[in-house]
């Protein structure tokens, strides 16, 4: 997370300074080919690099993405200081850019496997969040203050410092994630993967409805990129540090919500959380459009920031449940990829709706438009909270049994969910030795006998488990087991065990040693 926040920090230094040098350079219509550049980057490099997340190790990808950040600002610094042409400048930021947009979607498929409960994963969601926040402050305040001394080629010459600092965390970190081994034909594998995360995020309705507000209110942080400038410098008379300063502001914002953002969103109030916070990120954008005061601009600015980190953590949290976890790098990418392209469209509109309605009416129909939209999705979010709660009973199940214990918490509550349900009469065989194995049991109430070859080996009772043998190593059954009495059982499905199992090493390990352990025990 520090690394994250490091590297933040230097995009959004950086991306003050080019926003000052372009309009500087080509006025309101050159800014928004910046904020275009960038995100169709980024929506170009995120489905070729989180393809691979859920196959090799996510810290390596995210090392691979800061690396040549850190090259292309120390490019952009040089050619700044060279007056090399806007053109160049533009697309090697817009690169830049492109890569740091990779980092986040990476960072969320990761934070899951590294919690063991629902309140830890919103406690991670939130403490990124506030390191995000700190990130939106520091960024801009730093390029304020750079600005205010110097110029837009010191700044960039600061975020590229930031970065080599940035690379040198990451190069310490170690995820607990297992990988699944790449496929032959890597092409053909990267394609099918990115359009299998698309496919998951945008078939389940749940994510669709979480998503929707998400896109509309990242359209309209596309138009307040390029707004900004103009903003500060000619609506309320700031000056070129003033763009600076307002982002500042709204990273303020967001580190002083962050508390609040953690406390909420760790009360489990992810149905309705997300789609509130757009409305309140929306309402101030339209109440800018209003007021004429340099004070309530900054004002106005923070409680955005409040909102967007409120919105980032429950938004985020919620869409991680939603999804199966072996898909969740892929799936993240193609979400990350869909807000690109909001945002890039909303860059590219910006200008036109400046040059037709002019800023202040920009500000107001972008927020109204992202209050409508948040607003008319509420009562399916308000529904979509009961889908999210928690399945107490189910998910301490799963995670007593030791060998599913090293999952993440995404990966125990999507097992929870897909429990079935089984009762065996006294005498009755539950499976039999020989015969194909399609599921996993654990025993809730009643006792078994375990025999082979008719000799009796040993009994179960509650809380015992049995099948994963057949499933793991695809043999048939090496025992039978009768109830011994009433006997009530949860199941899982080969596919849904596998899917979650062998993604983890630690998992895999236990299973290997209790497999064995088992086989010896029945002389086999």
């Amino acid at each position: 997370m520090l690394a994250s926040a490091v590297a933040a920090t230097a995009e959004l230094a950086g991306f003050v300074a080019l926003s000052v040098y372009t309009y500087r350079v080509g006025g309101a219509p050159l800014l928004g080919v910046l904020g275009v550049a960038r995100m169709v980057c980024g929506a170009a490099l995120t489905p070729v690099v989180t393809s691979w997340a859920d196959r090799v190790r996510r810290e390596h990808l995210l090392v691979a993405t800061v690396a040549p950040r850190m090259l292309l600002m120390a490019a952009i610094t040089a050619m700044l200081a060279s007056t090399t042409p806007a053109g160049p400048v533009i697309a090697l930021a817009g690169l830049a850019s492109g890569l740091h947009g990779v980092f986040r979607p990476l960072q969320a498929a990761m934070i899951p496997w590294l919690a063991k409960d629902p309140e830890e994963l919103a406690t991670a969601n939130g403490l990124a969040g506030i390191a995000e926040g700190t990130s939106v402050l520091a960024g801009p305040a730093i390029a304020a203050g750079v600005l205010l001394a110097g110029d837009e080629t010191a700044v960039v010459a600061v975020a590229t410092v930031l970065l080599i600092l940035a690379l040198g965390l990451l190069l310490g970190v170690h995820a607990l994630a297992g990988t699944i081994p790449s496929a032959p034909n890597a092409r053909r594998r990267m394609v099918g993967d990115w359009l299998g995360g698309l496919t998951t995020l945008v078939g389940d309705a749940g994510a669709r409805v979480v998503v929707g507000p998400i896109l509309a209110q990242v359209f309209a942080r596309g138009v307040l990129n390029v707004l900004m400038v103009p903003l500060a410098i000619h609506l309320f008379d700031l000056g070129e540090a003033g763009v600076g300063w307002l982002g500042a502001a709204m990273g303020l914002g967001g580190l002083l919500g962050g508390p609040l953002g953690l406390a909420v969103v760790r009360g489990h109030r992810l149905g309705w959380l997300p789609g509130l916070s757009i409305i309140c990120w929306g309402l101030p954008l339209v109440a800018l459009g209003l007021v004429h005061a340099p004070f309530a601009a900054y004002l106005l600015f923070a409680a955005v920031g409040v909102a967007n980190i409120v919105e980032d953590m429950s938004g985020f949290t919620a869409v991680q449940r939603l999804l199966p976890p072996h898909l969740l790098g892929r799936s993240m990418g193609a979400f990350e990829f869909l807000l690109m392209c909001a945002s890039a469209l909303g860059s590219a509109t910006a200008p036109a709706m400046l040059g037709a309605a002019g800023a202040r009416w920009t500000l107001v129909a972008t927020g109204a438009l992202v209050v409508a939209v948040a607003t008319a999705a509420m009562p399916w979010l308000l529904r979509l909270g009961r889908r999210l709660s928690v399945p107490v009973a189910e998910t301490d199940l799963l995670r007593s049994l030791p060998f599913l214990e090293p999952l993440p918490v995404g990966t125990i509550e999507h097992l929870a969910a897909q429990l079935g349900d089984a009762t065996y009469d006294r005498g009755q065989p539950i499976v039999r030795e020989g015969e194909l194995g399609e599921e996993f049991f654990v025993i809730t109430t009643g006792s078994a006998v375990v025999s082979v070859e008719g000799r009796e080996v040993r009994r179960m009772q509650a809380g015992d488990y049995f099948g994963e043998i057949a499933l793991m190593r695809d043999v048939p059954r090496t025992a039978t087991v009768i109830a011994d009495e009433p006997l009530q059982l949860r199941t899982l499905t080969r596919v849904e065990f596998l899917c979650a199992v062998t993604g983890n090493p630690a998992s895999v390990g236990s299973l290997d040693a209790l497999a064995l352990d088992r086989l010896r025990t029945t002389g086999r």
